[in-house]
């Protein structure tokens, strides 16, 4: 990537056997946070530590602003870290936690005091300066955490799942936080999360690893919805999925679904060739079917409603087709919603299906939207 901050190219690590990173390139930008995002064992936190210098790597290459890393130890790196433990010293005062990074570089005095300050005061606890980490929440403690891995000036920001360990009220509120003082700054960030909508809301782009590889880095809204993998697709917000075959025509292609409905995909600037005919898969999103009182113009399925789950302004519908297969239904929620028991109809537009290739790629990278 011209103008990339950091470069990590073909980064391999195995623990014996297991290949916990298996040649992943990575470039991210000046001042962009990019999240690391997948399930636990992905290679996330393993790439993180890579980046950190605390995991040596097997192969491959590290630069930040055309420095090596290579070799390079974790203290010679001047990157801030931020920790899902907090990692706050409980002998220290909050001040004294802030400024150790500072004390470590030979700063001292006013410059030291100043910075220090500043660094709360971004963080909401410069009336806290004098407490010790006891007597915080843990919202604060984090809040010291971010102070500290700031006020040195990195350059780079390293958060490994720095919220995990907040209520939901507080995480969103964090999350907020971080975004915003990550921007103002204009400190590059790598952030790993396993969670979804963390991940959609805070970053510039989206990396999603599996099994020690990256299979997709783009911005969320890409990510979600033009997944460059059936994997990447189901992670990201859940899908419904389905056995079809395609059949191109000279009007458009014909996708029959398994499970019944048919449907035709018209092809248009974005889509000019044909697709290969042949089976693939087809992910229909929750939140992409619509109740309707029979099946009309647009593709239909029929199911009988194992259980309701209210959500808040929706609620999903936990179906079971006549084929014998599950499938969800996110819907708004009132007075209207089937009970359970009932056999309700859903359908769906064809242009937000999602079809993929049984390798789990795009049909021909093509985007179905």
């Amino acid at each position: 990537m011209t103008g990339a901050h950091l470069e990590a190219s073909g980064i391999k690590v195995r623990f014996g056997d297991f290949a916990a990173l298996d040649g992943v390139d990575l470039s991210v930008r000046r001042g962009e946070l990019v999240t690391l995002l997948g399930p636990s064992g992905c290679g996330k936190t393993t790439l993180l530590r890579v980046i950190a210098g605390f995991q040596q790597q097997g192969a491959g290459h590290i630069t930040v602003g055309g420095r090596s890393l290579d070799g390079i130890p974790p203290e010679g790196r001047n990157f801030g870290m931020v920790f899902q433990s907090y990692a706050v010293f409980p002998h220290m005062s909050v001040a004294d936690n802030v400024a150790y990074g500072l004390t470590a570089r030979g700063v001292r005095g006013a410059d030291r005091a100043r910075r220090v300050q500043a660094a709360l005061e971004r963080v909401q606890l410069g009336a806290l300066a004098a407490r010790h980490p006891e007597a915080l929440s843990g919202g604060q403690k984090q809040r010291v955490g971010l102070a500290r891995a700031m006020v040195i000036e990195p350059d780079l920001l390293l958060m490994d799942e720095p919220l995990s360990n907040l209520d939901a009220l507080l995480r969103i509120e964090m999350r907020r936080e971080i975004r915003l003082m990550q921007r103002e700054l204009g400190i590059t960030t790598i952030y790993v999360t396993h969670d979804q909508e963390e991940a959609l809301a805070i970053s510039d782009r989206i990396a999603v690893m599996r099994q020690g590889k990256l299979l997709q880095i783009a911005p969320p809204e890409e990510v979600f919805e033009a997944s460059a993998h059936a994997f990447v697709a189901d992670f990201i917000g859940g899908c419904n999925w389905f056995d079809a075959t395609l059949a191109p025509g000279p009007d458009g292609d014909a996708v029959a679904l398994a499970e019944g409905p048919r449907f035709v995909l018209p092809r248009g600037k974005d889509r000019p060739g044909d697709r290969p005919a042949g089976p693939v898969r087809v992910a229909l999103r929750n939140e992409d079917l619509r109740l309707c009182d029979a099946p009309g113009a647009l593709p239909c399925l029929s199911g009988q409603v194992l259980m309701r789950a209210y959500m808040g302004h929706r609620t999903r519908l936990h179906l079971r087709l006549a084929s014998g297969a599950t499938m969800d239904a996110d819907v708004p929620s009132g007075a209207a919603l089937p009970a359970e028991g009932e056999v309700v109809h859903l359908e769906f537009h064809p242009d937000r299906a999602r079809l993929f290739t049984r390798e789990a790629g795009p049909v021909d990278g093509w985007r179905i939207a």
